[in-house]
């Protein structure tokens, strides 16, 4: 329990005066009086208001300069409640006393009493203070003092704020095992498949600000304000994605998507003045072309001449002076008599005629007419030629090759473009691994 500070009285600051005024003496305390009545302690007071016993049986001693551990015991048949104490010297003076409304302890008739207090002092020495007997002194034990500890629980431990009170081997191990190993915040990286104790994944996850307190405490809504309220968001750390050194606070939490070194891709075709380009085809060797026309069956060219309407045929033979003959055929023709000699031929019931006409008339003409056959077209017939194909041959070339000229575009070049490649982000190879944050 905290220390209990007590008023000095003026006598008992009268006490403590050496003989020669010059400073301190000690004096002993030999009996303590306890009150169940609420009052105010005052300096001026000579005895405890409301004394209900005065127990000589005490102990303590100084356990700083300015505390004193007082132990009382009681192991009468008597019941009562103290409220109040107050410290005896051995001359009966009124050296100090302490009151409080609540109840300090309450004394049964079946029970042993021990009333264990640290009084303080704020402006006197405590160490002059010497108490009774010690053979049952129940005073908390300090870095300099022996005494009784009590013992601290693993969340007491944890919490750190008890100075006063001693910690097993057990309760130690439990509170190592359970404090956070790392601090609030720091990135931790693992090579397993899941957090490390006391640990979450940077998954840009929501979670609770009461749970985590200690953490957000530490990083706030920096990588996410999560729902607003109750939960805040964890960084991210997206696949392939790496930490880098942040030179200005301000930036922690931002992203970069990365750079490389500057450089620029250079690609260009010179240019070259006017000109030509010269394509060869290889020579062949000795060969021949050889083409054919596909096969179609028995058939005929039919072939004729436009209709040229209502004509007729007339001309006339060249003037000849000399003697001559004429002679000409006939078929199927009546004769008559009195005319040039003729002779007559018959064969299969068709009569022919053949006559000559001798002895010159003279230089003269043979004119002729025949008559007009009205609109009429000339077929001509052309004979089957049988099922047959038409073979083209060409001839062959010899050994010899083609030569094929482009047309000269003039000075001029050539634009190259060079294409994007990679992703999104500049990264570095490596083994991938789990980033925690400790909570």
């Amino acid at each position: 329990m905290a220390g209990l500070t007590m008023i000095v009285t003026k006598a008992g600051r009268a006490a403590l005066v050496n003989a020669r005024s010059d400073g301190t003496k000690a004096v002993t305390v030999v009996s303590v009086g306890v009150t169940a009545q609420v009052f105010t302690p005052d300096p001026n007071m000579t005895t405890l208001p409301g004394e209900s016993k005065r127990l000589a049986t005490i102990s303590g001693g100084a356990t700083a300069p300015d505390t004193i551990h007082v132990t009382v015991r009681d192991d009468s048949s008597d019941a009562y409640d103290v409220r109040g104490i107050a410290l005896y010297l051995a001359d009966g003076t009124l050296f100090a006393l302490y009151g409080q409304s609540a109840v300090l302890v309450q004394k049964s008739a079946q029970a042993v009493m021990l009333l264990a207090t640290d009084t303080q002092f704020a402006d006197i020495d405590a160490t002059q203070l010497v108490l009774g007997d010690t053979d049952f002194q129940l005073n908390m034990a300090t870095e300099q003092t022996p005494g009784v500890v009590q013992l601290a629980a693993v969340e007491e431990v944890l919490q750190g704020l008890e100075g006063d009170k001693a910690i097993t081997l057990t309760t130690l191990i439990h509170a190592l095992l359970a404090h956070p190993r790392y601090a609030s915040g720091q990135i931790v990286w693992t090579a397993g498949r899941r957090a490390l104790p006391g640990t979450l994944l940077c998954d840009g996850s929501a979670v609770s600000r009461v749970q985590f307190a200690n953490l957000f405490a530490e990083i706030g809504v920096t990588y996410g304000v999560g729902d607003g309220s109750s939960t805040f968001s964890l960084p991210n750390l997206a696949e392939d994605v790496t930490v880098v050194h942040a030179g200005m606070p301000d930036k922690v939490g931002t992203f970069t998507g990365g750079s490389i070194l500057s450089h620029g891709h250079a690609a260009s075709v010179g240019a070259v003045t006017d000109h030509a380009h010269v394509i060869t085809v290889e020579a062949g060797g000795d060969h021949g072309h050889n083409a054919n026309t596909d096969a179609q069956g028995n058939h005929a060219h039919v072939t004729w001449t436009d209709a040229q309407g209502s004509h007729a045929h007339s001309g006339n033979t060249g003037g000849q002076s000399v003697d001559h003959s004429h002679q000409f055929e006939m078929r199927s023709m009546a004769l008559t008599s009195g005319g040039p000699s003729v002779n007559v031929l018959q064969t299969g019931g068709i009569v022919s005629a053949k006559w000559s006409t001798s002895g010159a008339s003279n230089d003269h003409y043979h004119g002729f007419v025949t008559d007009w056959q009205g609109i009429h077209a000339h077929n001509i017939g052309m004979s089957d030629a049988g099922n047959h194909a038409h073979n083209v041959f060409v001839a062959m070339g010899g050994n010899h090759s083609h030569v094929a000229n482009s047309q000269a575009a003039g000075g001029h070049t050539h634009p190259i473009t060079v294409n994007n490649t990679g992703s999104q982000y500049n990264l570095a190879a490596g083994v991938r691994m789990l980033a925690c944050i400790a909570y």
